[in-house]
């Protein structure tokens, strides 16, 4: 059994025990999922388990799963798909070999989401054997499974990881407030039961693990300020991930935690007591001024052993805190701050017509800060700066602003070789190392040389040559990336295929030739080749095939042999530049 998982049971058992009602919370939100079930094989499988041979279309003997030393990721022993009663044996499973281990999961219906995880490995496979370990889920009572396959088409030779979201809203089977079983099937087939298998060493699972939370995110939180106050408001999660539009019906309360709006984002719990109202006013003003994150966070109404999934960033509702202006309050003016994100130190400054000149102070990213030092840090900074007169009276003022030195890093998903087809190409960009802030403005790409073009969403590429793509991309600060080049050919492609045969008699006999000129155009041709039974000489035939008008490359030539035995084709294009056409391959016509 895994150590994480085993580690937050705890941690959420000793939650259990301080959040009660009347207690006072502290802390920060919980991001992680909780644990549902967890499996390591040290002891025998729990009763919630189903462990059994395939049974139909598999002679004995069928394999089963099984407890073996010989592989385990953790621990002494693994669940392996063993060939008889005793196991491992001979380390091979029998042909025809399949076993199935059933996990059921009754609890999933309490849970907003669930996600499997486990190690696996297969170190060889059977000569026919492919996509052997099968992963499926299902709802009880029974609908359908969905499958999954996890077994890579190579062996897996040391231990992998593999997860899936059961509750993803697209699953055939989507295990979100419904109980579910889960199912891990092997087969030493690859197809069907007319290929020759042979046996492998088979699968091996350990430390299976489903997690999830109870409760799904708050959904349309929103936060505004009046005066110094910030009022939150939110509407209760959805019921499942399958059915967004329904609210949860259970018994729900929240919790409010906010951050200064600087990464990483420092929490603190304003719920006091968990409230079961879908709003909330901050009224804390003491030293809040600038830029501050909320989350809200479902929560169990009981012992707090259940908790919701955050808002999908994670990071909540950014506001700035605000004051009504005092008619009387001094005037002043903070420089030095730039408008826009800026590779370069910050220098803030002080400007005031008030004399005797108040005394300043300013916090930076809630920390104390001295006007007129230089600011180099890279990322997102608040700066607080408070004047205050002889008599007394007082004026402050919030700013924001980003320093960025990163430049943005652009990569691309053009072939780095030939394609026999038109391609088009997408670039993606993402700007610098964290804490990366100010966003990309912009990316550029230029194809075969000519003048650079912004990129706006992908490149198509048709034409038939080689060609050379280069890109770079600058953010809003103004970093500029080094520019990137990736080369590559586009080719034609001429296909050929037997669309239909007579072969009874020696001269009452004929075939037809087909194929597609990828991408073909209206008047494209193709010569046939063929040898003749017995004969390694090509032959022309007399006349050339060519694409139609409107069949987008697509063409027929009737052959009409004179011996029997088999005949060899082959297509070539019978246009320009050669450089870029691609020979079909070679088929074969058997005339009786």
């Amino acid at each position: 059994m895994r150590s994480t998982p085993r580690v937050l049971t705890l941690l959420l058992l000793g939650a259990a025990l301080l959040f009660l009602p009347s207690a006072a919370f502290a802390g920060a939100p919980t991001m992680a999922p909780a644990e549902i079930r967890s499996e390591g094989f040290e002891t025998a499988p729990a009763a919630d388990w189903l462990i059994e041979p395939v049974g139909g279309q598999f002679p004995p003997p069928a394999a089963w799963w099984g407890r073996v030393t010989q592989r385990a990721y953790s621990g002494s022993y693994g669940l392996w798909c063993a060939g008889s009663p005793n196991g491992w044996g001979t380390g091979l499973y029998p042909n025809f070999a399949g076993g199935l281990a059933t996990l059921n999961l009754p609890q999933l219906a309490d849970y907003y989401s669930a996600t499997l995880s486990y190690e696996y490995t297969m170190p060889s496979l059977g000569s026919d054997d492919g996509l052997s370990l099968n992963i499926l889920w299902d709802s009880t009572p029974h609908t359908e499974w969905d499958y999954h396959y996890a077994c890579p088409l190579t062996a897996a030779s040391t231990w992998r990881t593999d997860t899936w979201d059961m509750s993803a809203p697209g699953n055939a089977v989507n295990i979100s407030r419904q109980p579910g079983r889960v199912r891990f099937q092997f087969l030493d087939f690859y197809g069907n039961t007319y290929e020759s298998p042979k046996a492998g060493e088979g699968a091996t699972i350990d430390d299976v693990l489903v997690t999830g939370y109870k409760y799904g995110p708050v959904r349309g939180l929103a936060a505004t300020t009046t005066g110094s106050d910030v009022q939150l408001s939110w509407a209760a999660p959805a019921r499942s991930t399958a059915t967004g539009a329904i609210p949860e019906e259970r018994s729900v309360t929240y919790r409010v935690w906010r951050a200064p709006n600087v990464v990483p984002y420092v929490w603190s719990e304003l719920t006091t007591d968990r409230t079961a109202a879908t709003a909330f006013t901050d009224t804390d003003t003491a030293a809040l001024r600038g830029p501050y994150r909320y989350v809200v966070q479902t929560w169990d109404p009981g012992t707090g052993g259940g908790y919701g999934v955050l808002d999908p960033t994670a990071t909540g509702q950014s506001v700035t805190r605000t004051f009504v202006a005092d008619p009387l309050a001094p005037a002043f003016t903070i420089t030095g701050i730039p408008s826009s994100p800026t590779p370069n130190a910050v220098l803030p400054g002080v400007s005031t017509t008030e004399t005797p000149r108040p005394a300043v102070s300013a916090m930076l990213d809630g920390l104390p800060f001295t006007i007129g030092s230089s600011i180099t840090a890279e990322g997102f900074h608040g700066l607080v700066v408070r004047i205050t007169t002889l008599d007394d009276r007082v004026a402050e003022q919030v700013v924001s602003f980003t320093i960025d030195r990163h430049a943005p890093s652009t990569t691309s998903d053009a072939p780095r070789s030939t394609v026999l087809a038109p391609v088009t190409v997408h670039l993606s960009v993402v700007d610098g190392p964290a804490p990366n802030p100010a966003g990309v403005r912009a990316t550029y790409y230029s194809l075969d040389g000519a003048a650079y073009k912004t990129y706006a969403g992908s490149i198509y590429v048709s034409s038939y040559r080689d060609h050379t793509l280069s890109y770079y991309s600058v953010d809003n600060a103004g970093n500029k990336e080094s520019t990137h080049s990736v080369t590559f050919s586009n080719r034609f492609r001429e296909t050929l295929s037997v669309k239909s045969s007579v072969t009874t008699g020696r001269y009452r006999h004929s075939f037809t030739l087909s194929g597609y000129l990828y991408k073909g155009y209206a008047g494209d041709h193709v010569y046939l080749k063929y040898q003749r039974p017995g004969s390694s000489t090509w032959y022309s035939v007399t006349r050339h095939a060519t694409a139609a008008s409107g069949t987008r490359g697509r063409w027929s030539y009737s052959f009409f042999p004179t011996k029997k035995g088999t005949y060899h084709f082959k297509a070539y294009f019978g246009g320009t530049t050669a450089r870029y056409k691609v020979t079909s391959p070679t088929i074969s016509v058997v005339v009786k």
